[in-house]
C-alpha cells in the first residue's frame, strides 16, 4: 500500500512541514505518548523530552538497502530506499551525545512503528544507557525464530528469511553486521529487543558517545 490515512511508507519522502503540518499520530490521536498535550488523556511521559521518528521506508526500522520492486505496470517498477536502520541509527547517535544516561527511557510505537522499535529497542538502550527503560508497542509480538529452523518448527521462518536480502540485513552496513551479537538472531528476537552486552562497550563505527 502506497497511501493511507497514516502515510506509513512516505514513499516520496517526508514533507518539509511534517512536524508542523499535523496528523493523527503527531497530535496524539492514536496514542497519548506522541504528544505533550492530549485532549483526553494525561500520562507521565507527557512532561518528558519526546523524539518522534516517522516510519517511512517499509522495513520496520531495520533495513539498509535500495531495492527494486515490480509494479502493476511492468514498465514502471518502484525503487524503495530501505533505510529504516539508518533512520533509527541517526537519532540514537544524537541521543547518545546530547541525552545520554537519562533516568528513564520509554520507547514506544504503533502499528509498523511498534514492530520497528521492537527490532531496534536493544540498540537504543545501548546508545543511551538509561538507568531504567521500557518498550511499549501495540503491534506484534515479533516471533522469535532460529534461522536454521524448518517451517514445521517455526512457520514464520519463511518470512524472516524472505526479508533479509531485500532489506539488506546481512549487508556490510546492515543491522546484523553492524551489531554482530545479533547476526545469528532473527529480527525481533530477545537479542535485538533487550540485549545489553556485558563488559566494555564495543561501539560500532560512528556510535562512540
Amino acid at each position: 500500500m502506497k497511501d493511507g490515512v497514516l502515510g506509513a511508507t512516505n514513499y516520496n519522502g517526508v514533507a518539509a512541514n511534517y512536524m508542523s503540518g499535523g496528523g493523527l499520530a503527531l497530535f496524539g490521536w492514536i496514542t497519548p505518548f506522541t504528544a505533550h498535550v492530549h485532549p483526553l488523556q494525561k500520562v507521565q511521559t507527557q512532561s518528558w523530552n519526546i523524539i518522534y521518528v516517522p516510519y517511512c521506508t517499509g522495513d520496520v526500522h531495520t533495513g539498509n538497502k535500495i531495492n527494486l520492486y515490480g509494479d502493476a505496470d511492468p514498465a514502471k517498477p518502484i525503487t524503495y530506499h530501505h533505510k529504516g536502520f539508518k533512520n533509527g541509527e541517526a537519532p540514537a547517535n544524537w541521543m547518545s551525545r546530547y541525552m545520554a544516561k537519562p533516568d528513564h527511557l520509554l520507547v514506544t510505537g504503533f502499528s509498523a512503528g511498534g514492530a520497528g522499535f521492537t527490532g531496534i529497542y536493544g540498540l537504543l538502550r545501548l546508545a543511551v544507557q538509561p538507568k531504567k527503560s521500557a518498550l511499549l508497542a501495540d503491534s506484534g509480538p515479533l516471533f522469535q525464530v532460529n534461522r536454521t529452523d524448518s517451517p514445521e518448527q517455526s512457520p514464520s521462518v519463511h518470512l524472516h528469511n524472505k526479508i533479509r536480502e531485500p532489506w539488506g540485513l546481512d549487508g556490510d552496513d546492515g543491522l546484523a553486521k553492524v551489531f554482530p551479537e545479533i547476526e545469528a538472531a532473527p529480527v525481533g528476537s530477545s537479542a535485538t529487543r533487550c540485549s545489553m552486552p556485558s563488559g566494555p562497550r564495543k561501539w560500532p563505527p560512528g556510535w562512540a558517545p
